[in-house]
């Protein structure tokens, strides 16, 4: 359209700002979508780090009201799929009269061992 000065107007969008400004919100959107993701994620862990957490505090109860005997142990847990595992090493102090309590809960998650360490003295 020619205005009364004769300039042309240039009314409307170019493609090319159509496709710059689809091609931005594709980008926030990929990234928006990937702070969900991750936050997801983080849920996850925080539900299994927190399961472990108990499942550790009752193991420790567990050991601390049983006779402690030296030597290495191990074994899951029955909640969840067995998707938790424990071990427990108890070492014999001579000097002390004390016993050394080595106790860890550990899961796997996305093909990675997350676990939980307890050492303690009783």
């Amino acid at each position: 359209m020619i205005s009364l000065i004769g300039k042309k107007r240039s009314s409307g969008f170019l493609f090319v700002e159509l496709l710059i400004s689809v091609l931005i919100m594709s980008v926030g959107l990929i990234l928006i979508l990937n702070s969900f993701i991750q936050s997801l994620r983080a849920i996850e862990y925080s539900d299994d780090y927190f399961k472990a957490c108990l499942f550790l505090e009752d193991k420790a109860f567990e050991v601390y009201n049983s006779d402690k005997k030296e030597g290495f142990s191990k074994g899951s847990f029955n909640d969840f799929n067995d998707k938790f595992s424990w071990e427990l090493n108890v070492a014999k102090l001579e000097e002390a009269g004390l016993n050394e309590i080595s106790l860890k809960v550990m899961w796997y998650e996305r093909n990675k061992e997350h676990d939980v360490p307890i050492f303690t003295y009783l």
